[in-house]
Formats: C-alpha cells, structure tokens, sequence
C-alpha cells in the first residue's frame, strides 16, 4: 500500500512542477501553449512517476550509486519534453532534465523522511543531566612531563658532553 502512496506523491509533485514549467516556458519561448497541454504533462508525469516508483531512490544515493539511474530519468526527461509536449530540442535540453531531475530528488527526499518514521525524531532529543558525559578537552596537560627546575640543567649538560652526542 505503501507503493500507491509513493506514486501518487511522485505524480503529484511531478505534474505541478512540469506544468508550471510548461505553461510559462512555452509562454515565454513560443508565445502560446500547445492544446492540451495539461493532459501532455499529465501523461508525462504519469510514465516519470510510474519510473520513479519502480526505482525507489533515496536523496543520498541520487547522485552517488545510482547516478545511472539519474542519468536515464534527465534522457527521459528530455525525450519527453521534446517529443510529447513539444518544445524544440535546445528549450527541452534545458528544461526537461533540470525540472525532472530536481522534483526527483525533492520527492526522493520527502519519501525518505516518510520512510524513516517517528523513530528518526529520537536522536534528536535532548539529553537528560544523568546521561550527559563530560570529555576532556584535546589541549589539556594530562600526560604531557613537566620539567623540573633542576632538570634543564641536567638535559643541557647531557647535551653538551661527549656521551649525549
């Protein structure tokens, strides 16, 4: 059941920002909208989330093990912005990868804290007074000799005879 949640979040998230992107780069780039635009970004954020959900990525592993996989959503990206809802290869270059890839790693990272549950909230807890631990400090004095007053004079004169050399 877990699964279906994931995907309508993925699609959501997907859809918004690919029709935002569409309505106001097409706008922009074209002077209008293609017609049915709506339903074009529907269906190409319907096949990405359908993608993303069967990948299950993690925000830390994007960019990482998995940079292949990221690879292949920016080619897809990019496909489907050029052939499906119509912008010219360079305008879809630009736009298709960055917008799918930065939704993906957003969503990546909302089912990661979906996934990790209350329990991840514990260590961010404070400590009570009874656990608390004390650790000295890395410049303290502990261990280090201290010369006696009497010792310079020994360690200068070793140093200086025949035996000391």
């Amino acid at each position: 059941m877990f699964w279906l949640w994931m995907f309508l979040i993925y699609w959501l998230l997907l859809f918004v920002a690919s029709y935002i992107v569409t309505e106001y780069g097409q706008k922009y780039f074209y002077d209008e909208v293609t017609p049915f635009a709506g339903l074009k970004v529907g269906g190409v954020s319907l096949a990405l989330a359908g993608f993303l959900t069967w990948w299950d990525p993690s925000s830390v592993n994007m960019v990482t093990t998995d940079i292949a996989y990221t690879a292949m959503l920016a080619i897809a990206g990019f496909v489907l912005f050029c052939l499906v809802i119509q912008f010219h290869a360079s305008h879809a270059l630009l736009l298709g990868p960055v917008t799918v890839v930065l939704v993906a790693f957003t969503a990546a990272m909302a089912m990661d804290s979906l996934k990790a549950g209350p329990r991840a909230n514990l260590r961010d807890r404070p400590i009570p007074p009874q656990e608390r631990t004390i650790r000295k400090s890395a410049s303290s004095t502990v261990g280090i000799p201290v010369p006696k007053e009497g010792d310079e004079d020994a360690a200068t004169e070793k140093a200086g005879s025949p035996e000391g050399r």
